[in-house]
């Protein structure tokens, strides 16, 4: 059986270029040549399935016409999608991930495909595309860091000692006063695409969507400035940001904070297309 290490050079290459197929492949192929088949299979058979616009079967369009009007669910879609749901449900599926979890993964919600984990007493949910953890969902403080939650960002508790209080460097934060997040460590675990942060959602500006700076409008729509930096083009005197759509808004959030983590975690930027989704 292959050690960690061994896989390293293979995700290493997967990492460095996660919007790439070529760099999963290989690392399917050489998986199988050491035994490790139901994960190779996985890899491309969630593969196979992102690219179901190519499929010779039903053209990408997911159906076959059965008559005049009535059409059945392509047989090889239908084969690929119950194959993926048999591997993410034997049980191993969550020790694919990668990710640096601290309490075991499990479905979501019976979702096979979005597994919860506890990452730094975090919760965030994980989601498998082409093989990998390719999205996460996860509050704001949880992926860029925050106040520390135990003491408030006063850097200090109290101990209950036998009759009197004992004040003390808050253990949770070490006394800083702040929690590091968890982008650095998800991104250099894991090809991660797209961050939901669930805690945000943009403001109506009329028919447009609007995300504001620190202290701008409301705090649902407020974005950090460790974000915020990699949303305009002048950060400094910038202080809100228009978006035609709902989706607009929410992937240009969803991408600052893959480009957040992936400097964090000394990966090269991604090169993100300028129009459409990813």
């Amino acid at each position: 059986m292959p050690t960690l290490t061994d896989h390293t050079p293979f995700l290493n290459t997967v990492l460095a270029d996660p919007t790439s197929d070529a760099p999963k492949l290989v690392y399917a192929d050489w998986l199988e040549e050491r035994g490790e088949c139901d994960r190779a299979e996985f890899i491309r058979t969630q593969i196979e399935l992102a690219s179901h616009s190519e499929c010779p079967e039903c053209g990408g369009t997911g159906g076959v016409p059965t008559g005049m009007v009535a059409r059945m669910e392509c047989p090889r879609l239908s084969a690929l999608r119950r194959r993926e749901r048999e591997l993410l449900t034997d049980g191993s599926a969550a020790d694919w991930c990668g990710l640096p979890y601290e309490d075991h993964g499990r479905v979501h919600d019976g979702r096979a495909g979005e597994f919860l984990f506890r990452i730094d007493g975090c919760e965030v949910i994980g989601e498998f595309r082409r093989g990998f953890i390719d999205e996460i969902h996860c509050t704001t403080a949880a992926w860029v860091g925050g106040p520390c939650l135990r003491c408030g960002g006063s850097k200090i508790e109290q101990r209950v000692t036998y009759d009197d209080y004992e004040t003390l460097a808050c253990g949770a934060c070490a006394g800083t006063g702040h929690t590091p997040g968890i982008a650095a460590a998800v991104c250099a675990a894991a090809p991660v695409l797209a961050v939901t942060l669930t805690d945000k959602k943009p403001a109506r500006n009329g028919s447009l969507r609007r995300w504001y700076t620190p202290g701008g409008f409301s705090r649902a729509s407020e974005i950090p400035l460790e974000l915020w930096q990699r949303m305009v083009v002048d950060p400094q005197s910038s202080t809100s940001v228009d978006y035609p759509t709902d989706d607009a808004a929410n992937l240009a959030l969803q991408r600052a904070a893959v480009d957040l983590g992936r400097q964090l975690a000394g990966l090269p930027a991604i090169r993100w297309p300028k129009e459409g989704t990813r």
